[in-house]
C-alpha cells in the first residue's frame, strides 16, 4: 500500500514521536518491552500479556482473551478513550494532559498506581455482538498515553511516556523496573516499489486525469482533459450544469453510461486575519481524515501550497478551518 508505506514515524526534538496510530502502536511496544524485561523476573501468580484484535470493531479479540485465559482478579486495559466523556452513544471531547505528563489512569484500580495521572476517560461500549466481555467480578483499570492530533497522520506521543508505561506494567506484574533487555535486530523498512509494467497505456491515461483537480462544482480541468482524451469521431456536448456527454448510434434501445467528474474537496468561504482559511465542504468525508494533510488552494492567479491544521482532538472536530 503506497499510501501507508510512505508515512514513516518521525522523532521530533529527540523526544516526541509522530505518525499514524502512534498512541496505539506505542502502547503495544510498551507491552512488548515489558515482556522482555519480565522474562527473568519472578512474579506472584499468573500474568497474561495480550495484544488483541478487533477492538475498534466489536471487541471480539478482548472477549476471546477473557474466555480463554480468565477468570482474572485484575485487568489493565490500554485505552484510547482518554480525553473523552460519553454522551449516550457519542464521545464528547474533554481536557487531556499534554504528552510528557506521564501514564494516564482511570478507574480506582489504575488510579491507585504510583506515578500515574488521573484523567477523564470514556468507558468503552460493550462488544456489539455479545455485550461482553464478561469479567466475572475482576477489577478493571485503564492505562493510556496522552497524545495530540489523535487519529491524524501526525498523532503525537512522548517517548518518555512510553518508557513510563513499560515501567508501570513491570511494576504491576511484580518485576524489577531496573531490569533491561537488549533491543532485537529489526528488519529494514519495506521499500516503496511502483510496478506498472504491462499497463503503461492505461496507467498513462489514468495519471493524466488524476493529475487534474475537480472539486465538486469546479470540474473544468477534469472536463477539459476528458475532452482531449475522446476519440476523433466523438462530438462532445455540454449543458449549463457542466455535464459532458457524447451520443452516437440510432434505434429504439436507449442506453446511458455515466461516470462523474467531481471529487471531494472544500470551498474557501473566507480568509481569516491570521491567514487561515474558513472552508465549506464540497462532498462528504470523515473530517479527521484531512488533519495534517497537505493541500493546494486553487486561485485565479495560481495554486498555493497549504496544510490542514491538525487539532489536538481531530477525532471529534466538527468545525473545519
Amino acid at each position: 500500500d503506497p499510501v501507508t508505506l510512505i508515512r514513516r514515524p518521525m522523532v521530533l526534538q529527540d523526544k516526541m514521536l509522530a505518525g499514524p496510530s502512534s498512541q496505539t502502536k506505542a502502547s503495544a511496544v510498551a507491552l512488548v518491552d515489558a515482556a522482555r524485561r519480565l522474562a527473568g523476573s519472578k512474579v506472584d501468580g499468573t500474568v497474561v500479556l495480550a495484544w488483541t484484535v478487533l477492538e475498534s470493531l466489536n471487541r471480539k479479540g478482548l472477549e476471546a482473551v477473557v474466555q480463554l485465559h480468565g477468570p482474572f482478579s485484575e485487568a489493565y486495559l490500554f485505552s484510547r478513550n482518554f480525553g473523552f466523556t460519553r454522551d449516550g452513544r457519542e464521545l464528547a471531547p474533554a481536557d487531556l494532559p499534554e504528552p510528557g505528563a506521564g501514564v494516564l489512569a482511570a478507574n480506582p484500580l489504575a488510579e491507585g498506581i504510583a506515578g500515574t495521572v488521573k484523567a477523564l476517560h470514556a468507558e468503552p461500549r460493550p462488544g456489539s455482538t455479545t455485550g461482553g466481555p464478561d469479567w466475572k467480578g475482576a477489577q478493571v483499570g485503564y492505562l493510556g498515553l496522552p497524545s495530540r492530533y489523535q487519529d491524524s497522520p501526525v498523532e503525537l506521543v512522548h517517548i518518555e511516556d512510553v518508557e513510563t508505561l513499560s515501567n508501570t506494567v513491570v511494576r504491576i506484574a511484580g518485576g524489577d523496573v531496573e531490569a533491561t533487555a537488549a533491543v532485537p535486530v529489526l528488519p529494514p523498512l519495506p521499500q516503496v516499489v511502483e510496478v506498472g509494467q504491462g499497463y503503461e497505456p492505461a496507467v498513462g491515461l489514468i495519471e493524466s486525469l488524476v493529475a487534474e483537480y475537480g472539486v465538486s462544482g469546479a470540474e473544468e480541468p477534469v472536463r477539459k482533459t476528458i475532452r482531449s482524451l475522446l476519440p476523433e469521431w466523438a462530438e462532445p456536448e455540454e449543458d449549463d450544469t457542466g455535464d459532458l456527454w457524447v451520443t452516437f448510434g440510432e434505434g429504439e434501445d436507449h442506453i446511458v453510461f455515466v461516470a462523474h467528474m467531481d471529487e471531494v474537496g472544500f470551498l474557501v468561504e473566507s480568509v481569516l486575519d491570521d491567514g487561515r482559511l474558513e472552508l465549506r465542504t464540497r462532498g462528504g468525508a470523515a473530517a479527521n481524515l484531512w488533519e495534517a494533510q497537505a493541500a493546494l488552494v486553487h486561485t485565479g492567479s495560481g495554486d498555493i501550497s497549504a496544510v490542514f491544521e491538525p487539532r489536538p482532538n481531530a477525532f471529534s472536530a466538527k468545525e473545519r478551518r
